[in-house]
C-alpha cells in the first residue's frame, strides 16, 4: 500500500515549489524590468550634455568661462551630443 501513489498526492507535493519559482521568476523579471528602465534613462547623454551645455552658456554669458574655454567646452559637448559640428578654430591675428 505505501507504494502506490494518487495524482492528487503528487500535485499536492509539487504545488508549493511551482508557486515559490514562478514567483521567483515574477520578482526576477519585475527587477530586470526595473534596472533595464532605470539604465535607460541614464543611458544617453542626450538630455544631461543638453542640460549641462546650458549651464555652460550661462556661465559663459555670466563672464565666468572665457570664450575659449567656453568654445573649448561646446566642441566637446557636441561630439557627445552628436552633433557634427567641428568648434570653429578663429582666425590667428599674426596671418
Amino acid at each position: 500500500m505505501g507504494g502506490r501513489f494518487h495524482a492528487s498526492d503528487v500535485w499536492h507535493q509539487a504545488i508549493y515549489p511551482l508557486l515559490g519559482v514562478s514567483a521567483l521568476i515574477l520578482v526576477l523579471a519585475v527587477a530586470v524590468y526595473l534596472i533595464r528602465s532605470w539604465m535607460r534613462e541614464n543611458d544617453g547623454p542626450d538630455d544631461s550634455a543638453h542640460d549641462l551645455l546650458t549651464e555652460y552658456r550661462e556661465m559663459h554669458s555670466r563672464g565666468e568661462l572665457t570664450d575659449e574655454e567656453y568654445r573649448i567646452i561646446k566642441g566637446r559637448m557636441a561630439s557627445r551630443i552628436g552633433g557634427n559640428s567641428e568648434p570653429k578654430r578663429e582666425a590667428d591675428p599674426k596671418d
